[in-house]
């Protein structure tokens, strides 16, 4: 980091030059270091020790009130947003970070690369192919939060979330409002430094979930049942329907927050948290040791089997391969009828 901003002084000093306004080199590093929110004396030194800017397609949102405190310190007269301008400019130039004034104007252009992200992606393209909808396509989309206020700790995630419809420019000007795709996009950014941030990790809600629970094997009512929604609801979520809404930002909240803990589980039984209800399931052939136990977090649901047996099904991990599936477990409901109790309790009404 300490090359490029050694390299950014010269070039910001070389745009303001072409201005007619001179800045000396210790002010430069200064200004410098005031933008990337260094608030000590030490600026310089703090900005050159910094390691080398990271690989990464990088947004600076600058720091315009340190900016103005430092200037003041210094007894500088700059036309602040000029500078800001110059910056940009030269950072530009260097193939550097993308330079933003404001928080405000950092969420714009990120809710421009949703809608590029949208235009581009395959899934919604063929979902409009399939309603006979064939292009050029218009973009809507409405952050739903802002990016917070202090920012971040490095390392750390800021999540914006978009509700966004796709449809045909041609359905813009019909009567009626015509076909269109509703979604809800996430964009994660994360802090690199005390004012860098990554460019946006861009993903569409819905087809997140939906492509999980092919990847995983489940079915509609099994997926809603993990996360405590009917099958109903759950297709509805993979439909749209809830684009932009508590719900679906709920839904695939728990939904990779429990498969994150179950990837992280020795055995599928150790995903369990230690306070929600257990249930073992017996064998009355081999004696009382159980054949499996299912958490209220990974119940699934029950299905009838042949012989008026019965299988549960729960969300499960191979522990030598680390995949995910669907494990079931048959047994006899006349020795597990506390089974049967803990599955009428927990399973999701339709």
């Amino acid at each position: 980091m300490s090359n490029l901003f050694n390299t950014l002084t010269h070039n910001l000093r070389r745009a303001l030059a072409s201005r007619g306004i001179e800045l000396s080199l210790g002010h430069a590093h200064q200004l410098l270091a005031a933008l990337h929110g260094y608030p000590s004396k030490a600026a310089r030194d703090a900005v050159e020790r910094k390691p080398e800017a990271p690989d990464l397609d990088v947004n600076w949102l600058v720091d315009t009130n340190q900016l103005a405190s430092r200037a003041d310190t210094l007894g500088l007269q700059l036309d602040l947003p000029e500078l800001v301008v110059c910056l940009a400019d030269a950072s530009r130039e260097l193939s550097g970070p993308r330079v933003y004034s404001s928080a405000v104007t950092l969420l714009e252009m990120t809710k421009y690369q949703v809608e590029r992200a949208l235009l581009s992606d395959i899934w919604v393209s063929n979902k409009l192919r399939d309603e006979a909808r064939s292009g050029p396509y218009a973009v809507e989309v409405t952050p739903l939060g802002t990016i917070p206020t202090p920012l971040p700790q490095t390392g750390q995630d800021i999540r914006l979330l978009f509700s966004c419809a796709v449809q045909d420019e041609k359905d813009l000007f019909e009567d009626s409002p015509g076909f269109a795709i509703s979604l809800t996009v996430e964009a994660r950014l994360t802090m690199l430094d005390r004012r860098l941030i990554s460019a946006p990790a861009i993903r569409i809600l819905e087809t997140a979930l939906g492509k999980a629970r092919v990847d995983i094997g489940l079915s509609s009512a099994e997926a809603g049942q993990y996360v405590n929604l009917s099958k109903q609801a759950w297709e509805a979520l993979e439909r749209g329907r809830y684009a932009g809404t508590q719900i679906l930002i709920d839904a695939h909240d728990l939904f990779f927050s429990k498969l994150a803990r179950l990837q992280k589980a020795p055995h599928h039984h150790d995903a369990q948290s230690d306070v929600e209800p257990l249930v073992a399931v017996f064998d009355a052939a081999q004696g009382t040791a159980p054949v499996d136990v299912v958490g209220a977090d990974n119940f699934l649901g029950l299905e009838d089997a042949r012989d008026g047996r019965k299988v549960i099904k729960s969300l499960a991990i191979d522990v030598r391969t680390r995949r995910i599936y669907v494990h079931r477990q048959g047994f006899d409901p006349a020795a597990n009828r506390h089974v049967l109790k803990f599955a009428q309790r927990h399973l999701v009404t339709p």
